[in-house]
């Protein structure tokens, strides 16, 4: 006859320990009326093991990413040198050439191989942007490297991974417009953070598919292991016989050139970067992770953010307006003197230019964060943005216009007097970008379209056209041909030398100014050019631009 455990028996028994509060308790089998009802913990099932869908291709593109990690390293971050110099021995650092642009076209053309293999091909958009990748890229084998290269390389980088969206067709964007910062957030952290083990499920898929591989590895691992046994038995071989010891100093110094340390650390460091680029080509390919971040979830997000009432902003722009109005009354013969191409009284060019330029141009980025603050966060009535703050903006914009252009003829004055300097042309041309695009927002007020696109194409074409332009060779060339011309009582050719192999040409055509001052110190800035001639050079380092100076300082 069997007992059964009625329902006011359960109640009665042993609670449960803190440990049984996250797993289910179970009652065992009851036993005989009276005695407690006995109780076992049951674990928790295991989380199960993430599983990438993985085959020959993403086996073979693991190696593929692992070369390419390694000639990350090896051609974006040239190798150091040594040159004699009549003193002793000087170093030299090499800087990136033409090795960035090799790099970042063999990158697109791997990325391009690996979709065609997954059977995606390529848009027309994504062809439109692996040829800007390429063409941004190419600055880099003309021109002497310079910051705004180092800027250039940042902005390759950050390009050429959301570009991924593009080629693999998960992207958010519509063709260069504010979409392209979801797809950026994507590219950059969940697609590959959350696939990186794709990298290492590909490679041994690629060792269990192939036995060959598998033995090769196997291979490389055991000699690998007995390589100080292999290095004893040679160095006791060497000391037996004289024939060999020579043998081993010949192969050793046909290697001696090779940097195994370099190699070591370059391979150590590939891992990284081959772990991101697998993760990144497999998360797209798949579209696992390459949307979390939405253009919905954004708008989302974009008219949650918009609850500040209209009013609330109004009356600060109006603050700001009145302020810039005063500003011009007040400053107003003074200011706009330089309009007229002259000083006010009681000023040098230096103190006229210099007094209040950059303050000028940080209020106009305040200002420009301002006009975007206000229409990210107003309280919108219906679908319209408010016309006291259109109006508000108008005003603003135009104020900061006039700021701008301002500060822009104060500069050209100063440059008129002094000649350029990295400095002043830059700042130049980030006003003249800031007027364009104040611009464009004016017209944003007065009529409705939407401004990001335009903005973004400003800010690419301002960005690639100057590193095209070669801003350092434009401004040797207009201070060395405004001193010939006699517009300019001075040249800095110790400025000159600062802009790297860009100058050279300019400065070698001082080299016999009839100024003995400036012709010696242009043929001591040629001869010391002639030394880094005899520096060895990898070929990643080449630029047409330093070519073209080792030329001329070698006459």
């Amino acid at each position: 006859m069997s007992t059964t455990v009625s329902d006011q028996t359960m109640p009665q028994a042993e609670p449960a320990t803190p440990a049984t509060a996250t797993a289910p308790v179970i009652p065992a089998m009851p036993g005989t009326p009276g005695q407690p009802v006995l109780m076992y913990y049951v674990p928790p099932a295991p989380k199960p093991k993430r599983v990438y869908a993985v085959g020959l291709v993403d086996g073979l593109f693991a190696l593929v990413t692992l070369v390419v990690g390694y000639l990350w390293w090896d051609w974006l971050f040239p190798r150091s040198a040594v040159y004699p110099i009549p003193m002793g021995e000087a170093y030299i650092d090499r800087l990136p050439g033409i090795g960035v642009t090799a790099f970042f076209v063999l990158a697109v053309a791997v990325s391009i191989l690996y979709y065609r293999l997954k059977g995606i091909r390529l848009s027309q958009p994504a062809i439109v942007g692996a040829a800007l990748i390429a063409f941004a890229s190419v600055p880099f084998a003309l021109y002497y490297a310079t910051p705004l290269h180092f800027l250039l390389g940042m902005a390759l980088v950050a390009g050429f991974v959301t570009w991924h969206a593009v080629a693999s067709r998960t992207a958010c964007s519509r063709g260069l417009d504010a979409g392209i910062v979801i797809d950026a957030v994507n590219q950059w952290f969940p697609a590959p953070f959350t696939n990186l083990g794709a990298w290492w499920s590909g490679f041994t898929q690629l060792l269990r598919k192939h036995e060959k591989s598998k033995q090769v590895v196997i291979v490389i691992v055991g000699v690998f292991v007995s390589l100080p046994i292999i290095i004893a038995v040679i160095a006791l071989l060497m000391s037996a016989d004289a024939g060999f010891q020579n043998l081993i100093t010949d192969i050793g110094r046909a290697f001696s050139r090779f940097n195994f340390n370099r190699f070591f650390w370059q391979t150590i460091g590939a891992i990284p970067i081959a772990l991101f680029a697998s993760a990144l080509l497999y998360a797209n390919a798949n579209r696992q992770g390459t949307n979390v971040a939405t253009r919905d979830g954004a708008e989302r997000v974009r008219l949650g953010a918009q609850k500040i009432p209209a009013s609330a902003l109004a009356a600060p722009v109006v603050i700001l307006d009145v302020i810039y109005i005063a500003f011009f009354a007040a400053m107003g013969t003074y200011l706009f003197s330089g309009f007229g191409g002259h000083l006010p009284d009681g000023f040098t060019y230096a103190d006229y230019a210099r007094r209040g330029f950059f303050e000028l141009a940080v209020v106009a980025a305040i200002n420009g964060l301002m006009i975007a603050f206000c229409y990210l966060f107003t309280a919108r009535r219906g679908s319209g943005y408010s016309p006291a703050l259109r109006l508000t903006g108008v005003a603003l914009c135009v104020l900061t216009l006039l700021l701008i252009a301002t500060s822009i003829a104060k500069m050209v004055l100063y440059i008129d007097a002094y000649g350029l300097t990295r400095l002043r042309f830059f700042t130049m041309a980030f006003m003249i970008v800031l007027a364009v695009i104040f611009g464009l927002v004016l017209v944003r007020h007065l009529k409705e379209f939407a401004v990001s696109r335009p903005i973004i194409i400003v800010i690419l074409v301002a960005f690639i056209g100057l590193a095209w332009a070669n801003p350092e060779g434009i401004i040797a060339r207009y201070d060395v041909a405004r001193y010939q011309s006699g517009s300019l009582k001075t040249i800095d050719i110790d400025y000159l030398s600062t802009l790297g192999d860009a100058a050279i040409p300019s400065i070698a055509s001082l080299a016999n100014d009839r100024n003995a001052v400036v012709s010696t110190a242009a043929q001591k800035v040629l001869t010391e050019r002639g030394y880094e001639n005899q520096a060895p050079m990898a070929w990643m380092s080449w630029t047409w631009q330093g070519q073209t100076a080792s030329d001329l300082a070698g006459r």
